[in-house]
């Protein structure tokens, strides 16, 4: 399953450069090739749809128009399929001297692909949803350890590690199921490596990163926050890796994507109170500082992947001083 998923989309990408590039004709044999693998696949058909096009093969564009259809609920997706259907009208028969411009039509439908396949909108119900998930996995997770090995997951540190590691797919999963069109894994993987390059090219995004880097020495020296060392492996994992993906999809991900809509004042605000809240007794003014760069690195790169990394190297880094 994963394999056939792996070649359809390494495939698939292919088609897409290769289109990007004007070679239709190779584009329409990886597409093809793409589709003997898996034929219900969205991307696939409308790919080769827009291949007919450039193509001049209006009857046959019309006819993947509808399958595209068929495979995705029309009016979710309109705005990306009706200007190539009104297009290919146009010019079955005889084409008249103006019409749309397909050059600018295929630019405007690259945009919108991109903002089907990222663009998150959240309503108060997934933040119950993911409130309520997280409540109940924790006490279910709780009683069994409670009664299995007669450990308290709130007072055992190992146990808190764990659960962040149990939860973070869960919620990894649901997240990037919000989106209206999902990506293939693969055309995922190649998005965000070529998202981290364009982060590290970024001179913001790179003054963020000194700017949390040399704060943090600077506390650290001074002796305004407390050496907390780590040195077991989970607690390294959990604190590195998996703790700052899983809250930055929750606070950044869930929590921000509902509140941005009230303005930036208010919904930083309370995002910022929430994250230092959940950080229990660790939290100080410097929480509320990381919270903020978070933030800014968001909305300034338009990615998720940007405060990730920015909450990865403030844990990296503080346990890299506990040392030291």
């Amino acid at each position: 399953m994963f394999l056939s998923s792996f070649f359809f989309g390494r495939t698939l990408h292919s088609a897409i450069v290769a289109f990007n590039e004007g070679r239709f004709a190779e584009a329409e044999n990886l597409v093809e090739e793409a589709l003997v693998i898996n034929n219900h696949d969205f991307e696939a058909n409308f790919l080769k749809m827009r291949i007919a096009v450039m193509q001049q093969k209006y009857e046959k564009a019309m006819v993947l128009i509808n399958v595209c259809k068929k495979i995705k609920i029309a009016s979710k997706l309109n705005q990306l399929l009706a200007p190539w259907e009104e297009y290919c009208s146009i010019h079955i028969g005889q084409p008249p001297e103006e019409g749309l411009d397909v050059i600018k039509l295929n630019e405007k439908t690259d945009e919108l692909l991109r903002f089907y396949q990222h663009n998150r909108e959240y309503k108060i119900s997934d933040l119950v949803w993911i409130t309520v998930l997280f409540i109940v996995l924790t006490f279910s997770m709780n009683y069994l350890l409670e009664i299995l090995f007669h450990i308290s997951m709130i007072r055992s540190n190992a146990a808190l590690y764990m659960f962040t590691l149990l939860y973070l797919p869960i919620v990894s999963y649901y997240y990037f199921r919000k989106v209206t069109l999902i990506p293939n894994v693969y055309i995922l993987l190649r998005y965000g490596i070529n998202t981290l390059r364009g982060l590290f090219k970024s001179k913001r995004f790179i003054n963020s990163v000194l700017t949390i880097t040399l704060g943090l020495t600077m506390l650290f020296t001074s002796g305004l926050i407390k050496r907390d060392l780590h040195t077991r492996f989970l607690e390294i994992v959990a604190i590195v890796l998996a703790g700052p993906i899983e809250e930055e999809i929750l606070i950044r991900g869930f929590l921000y994507g509902y509140l941005r809509k009230y303005g930036k004042v208010l919904s930083w605000s309370l995002v910022t109170i929430v994250f230092c809240l959940l950080h229990g007794e660790s939290a100080s003014s410097w929480q509320a500082i990381v919270s903020i760069a978070c933030l800014n690195v968001y909305d300034q790169e338009k990615t998720i992947l940007a405060p990730i990394i920015i909450h990865m190297l403030n844990n990296g880094v503080n346990i890299l001083l506990a040392f030291l």
